[in-house]
């Protein structure tokens, strides 16, 4: 049986919340978990996570799909869909809103196999064995240059940190996919960028990896970086089964 739990805050240092989280199933009782971030430094991109995650939900709970292959070309299909709404928005919208855009990290569970899709930088990880892995890729200028060149960029690279990847941009997303297997005691934990900013890895894995239910364990994760009075909306959400 899937657990699922999830909450996003404001944080202590932001006027509003951009981060949008949700979990939906479909006809089959397959969950799609995802984690959106509106980009802030683009007026109304706190309507683009909204859109994202509503449609794309929505559009799951219609679907029946249950074969590995078809999911894919379904998340491919339907994220290029929610671009192009985001950007037609954006172009008819008020001017407030003319560069909207969003970070999106989504995952699919089917059986002992697990679907992580994302663009920017909102995280995926795998909590196994008291350890927890990010599985999700950052879309980030230095990431990118690193995975091109095969070499290491640090923060002093300018814009080393800045987004190459999201929607709202370009007419084509460039989603990156992969699959991995996910054992019954595994723990799929889905983030926006900033609960990692506040947290390092050992907390939060030490804070997943307590014997408690997953609204506690969500919960504890929120208050944890609030208390190292976090800088960015922080966003949790737990799925086991």
């Amino acid at each position: 049986m899937i657990e699922i739990a999830y909450q996003t805050d404001i944080g202590t240092q932001r006027k509003d919340n951009q981060d949008q989280v949700g979990a939906f199933y479909n006809q089959q009782n397959l969950p799609l978990v995802m984690v959106a971030d509106g980009v802030a430094s683009n007026a109304g991109s706190r309507l683009a996570s909204q859109m994202a995650i509503e449609k794309l939900g929505e559009a799951w709970q219609d679907s029946s799909l249950d074969d590995d292959e078809a999911i894919e070309n379904w998340i491919y299909d339907q994220v290029d869909w929610v671009n192009q709404l985001v950007l037609r928005a954006a172009e008819s919208g008020q001017p407030s809103e003319s560069q909207m855009a969003t970070t999106l990290v989504l995952g699919v569970v089917t059986g002992q196999r697990l679907l992580v899709a994302n663009v920017g930088d909102s995280k995926a990880y795998i909590w196994r064995d008291g350890q927890l892995q990010q599985v999700s890729f950052d879309h980030t200028l230095k990431n990118e240059l690193a995975r091109q060149n095969g070499q290491h960029y640090d923060d002093d690279l300018p814009n080393a940190n800045s987004l190459t990847r999201y929607l709202g941009v370009d007419d084509r997303v460039n989603l990156e996919m992969h699959w991995y297997p996910f054992l019954p005691a595994d723990i799929l934990f889905l983030t926006s960028d900033g609960l990692p900013k506040a947290l390092s890895l050992t907390e939060m894995s030490e804070i997943i990896g307590q014997k408690r239910p997953l609204p506690e364990l969500v919960k504890a994760l929120i208050n944890a970086a609030n208390q190292h009075a976090a800088s960015d909306n922080v966003t949790a959400l737990l799925l086991k089964q």
